[in-house]
């Protein structure tokens, strides 16, 4: 484990620290609230500016996880199962980033 302290890593550490936010957020069941979704839209900014990048698939399936959560008329069982999914994609595009900043 290696960090260097340059401002594409300390970007992307700030990147991760919203997913934190983010899943703290989801695991309140604070549904209606935009910042898983704001949280995807920094991850493709980010993914585009920088040499930093998530896999597609990780990428799309968290993203549409995150827009069924929008939803209100699925039952809290449905609901629960959707929210553990999406909080294990976003852990995995912040392990992903991390594991890019420490060189791992």
């Amino acid at each position: 484990m290696q960090f260097q302290s340059s401002s594409l890593n300390i970007t992307c550490l700030l990147v991760v620290a919203l997913g934190v936010i983010a899943s703290f957020m989801l695991s309140r069941r604070r549904f209606d609230s935009n910042l898983l979704l704001f949280f995807y839209l920094v991850v493709l900014a980010f993914s585009n500016w920088s040499d930093r990048h998530v896999h597609e698939i990780l990428y799309g399936a968290g993203l549409t996880l995150a827009l069924l959560l929008r939803f209100e008329f699925m039952n809290p069982g449905v609901t629960k199962l959707v929210m553990v999914l999406e909080i294990g994609a976003v852990a995995a595009i912040n392990v992903s980033y991390l594991g890019q900043v420490f060189n791992i």
